[in-house]
């Protein structure tokens, strides 16, 4: 049930964040698009990696890539289910203010420990087409939340993975390009690896 209302949450996010944002202040001006996610817990995407790692005790690899859509603000957000124990992630949200940006571009990365992941985030019925990405790792590629959002969902290094975009941009951000993103993961390590020989 909590699995449930937690996809909820996420798809509600992705409708509000593609809405026009009028709010105004007593003396008639626009507030801060970024103050509705600070004042919805979130806080830098550094700030909540760290907290992430810190809480898991282990190193988290991000995409290097970023699909190629303008976005104005980005924000991470650190979810630790204390009660439970069963539905911790990490959220970093790439957004666009609609009031800048006439678009509604909206990726999302979810990160979840893969002992606490969705089974089937996307429904059967739901999936489009099946990749492996390097290193012989399964991916899916499908809609999730009534078709509004395509996603690749995939697991790595202990992680499940979510990438997620707006289904209205999908002409600029096709399956392929989250295929690449995905096999982005890891590619800063390497590099520096290689550096360090």
């Amino acid at each position: 049930m909590k699995a449930k209302l937690y996809v909820l949450i996420i798809c509600c996010l992705f409708v509000n964040a593609s809405t026009t944002y009028a709010n105004q202040s007593p003396n008639n001006e626009r507030e801060p698009f970024e103050k509705m996610f600070f004042e919805s817990g979130h806080k830098s995407v550094d700030d909540a990696v760290l907290e992430f790692e810190k809480h898991f005790n282990r190193d988290i690899e991000l995409p290097v890539m970023l699909p190629p859509v303008t976005f104005t603000h980005v924000f991470g957000q650190c979810h630790i289910d204390t009660d439970h124990k069963i539905n911790d992630s990490l959220r970093i949200e790439y957004v666009s203010d609609n009031r800048i940006v006439a678009a509604p571009n909206h990726y999302v990365i979810d990160i979840r420990p893969a002992t606490q992941k969705h089974k089937e985030i996307i429904r059967k019925r739901n999936v489009i087409r099946t990749y492996e990405l390097d290193g012989g790792i399964k991916a899916i590629y499908g809609t999730m939340f009534n078709g509004r959002i395509n996603a690749l969902v995939f697991e790595r290094s202990g992680w499940q993975y979510w990438l997620c975009v707006d289904k209205r941009i999908e002409n600029k951000v096709p399956a392929d390009t989250l295929f690449e993103i995905a096999n982005s993961i890891g590619l800063e390590t390497k590099y520096k690896e290689k550096l360090l020989k």
